[in-house]
């Protein structure tokens, strides 16, 4: 051959030995065209042209030895030659029996899969799918033991990604059809609208929709009426009762004064509280009012009032006499108290005999009486001037408390015209 070259494939150096020179023996021809390829015994491709110019730039060839011979074409670089077998090994795949997450990611191109595979990499990571173990997958009744590599234990109930608190509580399914609603379903009614609601709110609001709390129910340990006079003062016990407790904050119960001091705060929803009323001033007819407040999961107020009042009595007796008694106050207040408004119906029971009169003292603030009732045959007028009438005349009278309560306050009084046996309760309007 007048030229021969030689083209190292692995480094891209091509070497020429001359004209008429012999570069070690070709084996063997690849290709036979205007210049003949073929290999030499250490593995490089010869080009026999016959009127090429070899370039002097490339270095000598430099023969393979002991020292730059690999047995394996693991990290691959250009100063050392492999040999043949380990040629053959790799192509027939039995140079070894797996490749480092290093030598993978030389080879591809790509990121090494850190977690997956490798001495140093937990050995369940050989089971993902997905960057996840099965346990992310499967139900956590399984009887998988999570390692350390796993990722949480909830994410065995996963589903699309989800933990089943997403679809609980984040609307996820959205209601997007017909809307409003047109007819009556549970706590749906028409008009009620549909669209832009996560499905399992709609189906409450169907089934178990959202009912409002309130107080069914507020009062405290003191009995009402009171007589005017009377202590109000210290410690009460405020009771009450609420639906739907459910729905209501906890500690946002409140107790007030109307128009008067805040008791007390942030009170759970117990039932019942001990609080201080302070000290009422009660020199006259008045009204207290007490109110309880709370507040709804809804963030919407609800509240009830109790009320107590004073009042002053109305009295009445009976007189075994030979004639109609002056009213006096010693009558009056040596009678039998009621601590009752007296403003409507007055009931009393005599129980008189033949021989007593009878008579009641009403405030001179309360309606005067002009009828009486015992049956539909007993019955008849009252405080006409008559003097055929059971109670002919009211006689106004100022009064002072046998008890020292109140003082010189007017009373309206009826005593009988005549004395008879009274042996039912009798009603005075």
């Amino acid at each position: 051959m007048s030229n021969i070259l030689k083209y190292n494939k692995k480094t891209n150096f091509m070497y020429g030995c001359g004209t008429g020179n012999t570069c070690n023996n070709m084996y063997g021809i690849i290709e036979v065209t205007d210049s003949a390829y073929g290999t030499d015994n250490a593995g490089y491709v010869v080009i026999s042209q016959a009127d090429s110019t070899v370039p002097t730039c490339f270095p000598p060839y430099a023969a393979e030895n002991s020292a730059n011979k690999r047995c394996n074409l693991l990290n691959p670089n250009n100063v050392t030659y492999p040999t043949t077998l380990a040629v053959a090994n790799a192509l027939t795949g039995e140079s070894t029996s797996y490749y480092t997450k290093t030598e993978i990611n030389y080879y591809t191109g790509t990121t090494a899969p850190i977690t997956y595979l490798g001495i140093n990499a937990c050995a369940s990571n050989s089971a993902k799918l997905g960057a996840k173990l099965p346990a992310y997958y499967l139900n956590t009744g399984s009887t998988i033991t999570l390692s350390t590599c796993a990722i949480t234990a909830g994410n065995a109930l996963c589903l699309d990604g989800h933990l089943p608190a997403y679809y609980a509580t984040s609307g996820a399914t959205i209601y997007t059809l017909n809307s409003p609603a047109t007819c009556t379903v549970g706590g749906v009614t028409p008009g009620y609208v549909l669209t832009g609601k996560p499905l399992q709110c709609i189906i409450q609001d169907a089934f178990a929709p959202y009912i409002a709390p309130t107080f069914s129910a507020f009062d405290f340990n003191v009995t009402s009426p009171i007589e005017v006079g009377a202590a109000l003062l210290g410690s009460k016990t405020f009771t009450w009762s609420t639906t739907t407790s459910a729905n209501i904050c906890t500690n946002s119960i409140g107790i007030c004064e109307v128009g008067g001091a805040v008791l007390g705060t942030g009170i759970s929803n117990s039932g019942s509280c001990a609080l201080s009323i302070g000290t009422k001033t009660n020199t006259a007819q008045t009204t207290w009012t007490w109110q309880i407040t709370g507040c709804s999961t809804h963030s919407v107020g609800f509240n009830r009032n109790v009320s107590k009042c004073s009042i002053y009595p109305y009295y009445w007796g009976k007189i075994t006499a030979g004639s109609r008694p002056a009213v006096t106050n010693i009558i009056v207040t040596g009678g039998t108290k009621v601590i009752v408004n007296s403003i409507g119906i007055v009931t009393i029971a005599f129980n008189s005999g033949a021989g007593d009169y009878t008579w009641f003292a009403i405030p001179a603030t309360s309606t005067s009486k002009t009828c009486w009732y015992r049956t539909a045959l007993d019955n008849g007028f009252m405080n006409r001037g008559c003097s055929t009438d059971k109670y002919p005349d009211e006689c106004q009278l100022c009064i002072t408390s046998g008890q020292g309560c109140w003082s010189n306050v007017c009373y309206k009084v009826y005593m009988s015209g005549g004395v008879g046996e009274i042996d039912t309760a009798i009603c005075f309007s």
